[in-house]
């Protein structure tokens, strides 16, 4: 964060945004991003103007005259017969201001931060341990960020934060509609939901939610876990319909529509610690902890697209033994990625880093089989030797997990590894001319996109 975290939150506001600390946002997490917003600019354009850009946002925001640009509607698939997911892409400038309020708001609600899921299913996996439940209930929340009551949101804001401009500049931030890319803009801003995608989008939704996880999670009948809008709650079964009751009528109570678990199909379920059931990705059955089967379909997808590219590739030129190399060089690095996983801006990344909480360890000598059928498929030489997912699974639960050579830390390549792997596996060939800052840009920028095809294994796990 660019500013003091402590003080009012006026004082927060000032620091965030002055033209100094904007353009410290810009340079840190805006600058080397990949994504444009409706206006068609390239974060990358502002740098040779960022004091000026910096400057006039700052007099806006803090005059409370500062407008977003609608935001560009990108739809992401979450399989066969279900809606896509719409995420909203702001412009870069537009970041830049919701960057910011993301660490005014992380300043003065210490509940908006939320835990990582990883740490969920360990306090679900202790308590489990403790055998002292002999139900569950399991609820989803019905199309949950698009139905978020702005109401709610800003009553909570409201509670800690005075000042009408910030007000204002955080009620435009989620009023701001998501369109596509020649859509005409609305007369009327939508009334509720908050806009998936942007630096606040998360944290917004969690202090909507905050009543409901304090009631709940202080309540000595339950333990009770929520993540984003999935819900899970062990209880005594003579106890679950009533909970049930009580859990739904208080996310009703802020505008939001928990699936009925009575009706046939439903995302939402009650049964008994004796029966399995699903949470954020893992299934729990007595006695074992396992993958849902669409997650690890997830997996064997991406698996085989990295051997379908190499197919591809070394079809564009057949007798090129030169050409097939540096093909099979690439789609051994990109596939040990998928496999290993990696370490990205301080976070490990990666299918079997979510996955590393599982006992069920066939699941991951089966993966190994089917990476070995798949290079049986393709042709690939006896040399051809990628990595594991168990030897993985092992270098993450008992060894190093952030450390080289076998999980690849991003954060700790040099200039020179970077330039290496900017031709060899990302093919520009003309990176070994490139400065280190444009080495770094460069590769930060490739590998951001590779990051975010990790996360789509392990994305829609609700």
């Amino acid at each position: 964060m660019p500013a003091s975290s402590s003080g009012p939150p006026s004082r927060i506001f000032r620091s965030l945004t002055a033209p100094t600390n904007l353009e410290k946002t810009y340079r840190t997490y805006v600058r080397d991003g990949a994504a444009r917003g409706r206006d068609g600019v390239e974060p990358l354009a502002l740098e040779s103007d960022i004091a000026n850009v910096s400057a006039l946002v700052s007099r806006k925001v803090r005059a409370g005259t500062y407008k977003f640009t609608s935001y560009r509607q990108l739809l992401l698939s979450k399989g066969a017969n279900r809606p896509p997911r719409m995420v909203s892409i702001p412009t870069a400038r537009d970041r830049i201001v919701l960057k910011s309020l993301s660490f005014l708001i992380e300043s003065v609600f210490s509940e908006s931060k939320g835990k990582v899921p990883q740490a969920k299913v360990t306090e679900l996996q202790r308590v489990l341990q403790t055998q002292r439940f002999d139900a569950f209930v399991r609820l989803d929340i019905e199309n949950f960020y698009p139905t978020i009551s702005h109401e709610a949101v800003m009553g909570v804001l409201q509670k800690k934060i005075r000042k009408p401009e910030i007000l204002a500049l955080m009620q435009e931030a989620i009023r701001t509609p998501t369109l596509g890319d020649h859509a005409p803009r609305p007369e009327e801003s939508p009334a509720k939901g908050v806009p998936q995608g942007l630096p606040i989008s998360n944290l917004l939704a969690e202090i909507a939610m905050h009543s409901v996880d304090t009631k709940f999670g202080t309540d000595p009948r339950i333990f009770y876990l929520r993540y984003v809008d999935d819900i899970i709650i062990l209880c005594n079964a003579n106890e679950s319909a009533k909970i049930c009751d009580e859990v739904t009528a208080a996310c009703a109570a802020v505008s939001l529509t928990v699936h009925d678990p009575s009706v046939a199909g439903s995302k939402s379920r009650i049964g008994m610690m004796s029966d399995s059931f699903d949470y954020l990705g893992y299934v729990f059955s007595p006695g074992k902890v396992s993958v849902r089967p669409e997650s690890i379909s997830k997996i064997k997808s991406s698996l085989a697209r990295v051997f379908t590219r190499y197919k591809y590739e070394v079809a564009r030129r057949p007798d090129d033994e030169v050409f097939e190399l540096k093909a099979r060089t690439e789609c051994l690095w990109k596939l040990n990625v998928v496999i290993t996983g990696c370490v990205f801006d301080g976070q490990r990344r990666g299918w079997i880093h979510y996955f590393s909480q599982v006992d069920d360890l066939s699941i991951l000598k089966g993966l190994d089989a089917t990476v070995r059928n798949f290079a049986l498929r393709f042709g690939m030489k006896e040399d051809f030797r990628p990595k594991t997912f168990t030897r993985a699974f092992w270098r993450i639960t008992k060894g190093d997990a952030t450390g080289e050579p076998y999980i690849p830390n991003f954060d700790n390549h040099s200039p020179d590894q970077k330039r290496r792997l900017l031709v060899e596996v990302f093919q520009m060939h003309d990176a070994e001319t490139f400065s280190d800052e444009t080495a770094q840009r460069h590769f930060y920028r490739e590998v951001k996109r590779l990051v975010a095809k990790l996360e789509q294994d392990i994305s829609g796990l609700s």
